[in-house]
């Protein structure tokens, strides 16, 4: 029986490791796409990507259940590559990316007590953001929408979970030590809590406690983002940003199981923000329709999906 290879591509989007690579990197992950017999991609955004550079768009149907038909008619008139178009055609789908941040709280968990760890009573706004910051994030809108929050009347609090910079590109440094010295502008300290790393129930204990997990992408809300499906998995109302073309994100219905506020805009994250102040009905209208979307990032469903990538090629 002859081997049969399968290529997860977590990410299509040039990362800083290895910057100079240029040209060579996505050939490179071109002729590794080219050679798989099947290849799996996490979101749209990569299989589009990826159909368009292998003149895949007629020849097969991704079978996910993350693809729908809206993405078909959108790639009827593609500009293609000649040099890629008799090459060998691999299946390609999209399987999501799943995270290892269980909603598995410390034994004991009380949401009113580990609050209180942050000074947030019944009438706060406890807003977290869960990642590392970079130029990408949006972290200088968020402190922004902070501040004027507070500005408003709304005690909001801010609670940044995890660590505060990767260690790839060092312009992450320069970065946080930006978004600090806006912190202490707007004389925010008191109000803007780091954990750092902690184990990963307490993580959990911080989502579960946040009233909403606030993710102000610049390039819009993407499953690309293993921090957003944290959230999503434990059933914390999101508050993104609108993505580049929404027909390729559909499970997002925003004020059904997200709110989207315009990338880059602060004053647009705060209007879409203090809503969920003091309202309860919308809180539990956005948990509930977050932890159904949530769920199609549930593990067993993912391992599924990927052993039918598997049966598929080996038949």
């Amino acid at each position: 029986r002859p081997i049969r290879l399968v290529t997860t591509f977590h990410d299509l989007r040039i990362p800083y490791i290895f910057p100079k690579a240029g040209r060579f990197r996505w050939q490179s992950i071109l002729a590794l796409a080219r050679h798989s017999d099947a290849v799996i991609c996490t979101n749209r955004e990569d299989l589009k990507t990826l159909q368009l550079e292998l003149n895949l768009l007629n020849s097969q149907s991704p079978t996910s259940n993350l693809v729908s038909a809206s993405l078909d008619s959108q790639l009827q008139s593609p500009q293609l590559h000649s040099s890629f178009s008799t090459l060998h055609s691999p299946f390609l789908t999209v399987i999501p990316l799943g995270t290892n941040i269980d909603p598995q709280p410390p034994v004991g968990f009380n949401r009113t007590e580990w609050r209180k760890k942050y000074h947030a009573g019944d009438q706060s706004l406890l807003l977290a953001y869960f990642g590392f910051l970079n130029e990408s994030k949006g972290g200088e809108e968020l402190i922004e929408a902070v501040a004027i929050l507070r500005q408003q009347g709304i005690d909001a609090r801010l609670l940044f979970i995890g660590g505060d910079i990767g260690h790839a590109d060092p312009t992450n440094v320069a970065y946080a030590e930006r978004v600090q010295t806006m912190i202490s502008q707007h004389k925010l300290s008191d109000v803007v809590y780091r954990t750092g790393y902690v184990e990963q129930t307490e993580v959990s204990a911080n989502l579960l406690a946040a009233d909403a997990v606030v993710l102000p992408y610049r390039d819009g809300v993407s499953f690309r983002r293993t921090t957003l499906i944290a959230a999503l998995r434990h059933g914390c109302p999101v508050v993104s940003t609108t993505p580049h073309d929404p027909n390729l994100i559909p499970e997002i219905r925003p004020g059904q199981n997200m709110l989207l506020a315009p990338p880059g805009d602060a004053s647009g994250l705060t209007q879409v923000i203090a809503p969920l102040h003091n309202n309860a009905d919308l809180w539990r209208k956005l948990a509930s329709g977050v932890k159904q979307l949530g769920d199609l990032f549930e593990w067993s469903r993912i391992a599924a999906e990927t052993a039918g990538v598997y049966q598929r090629i080996m038949s």
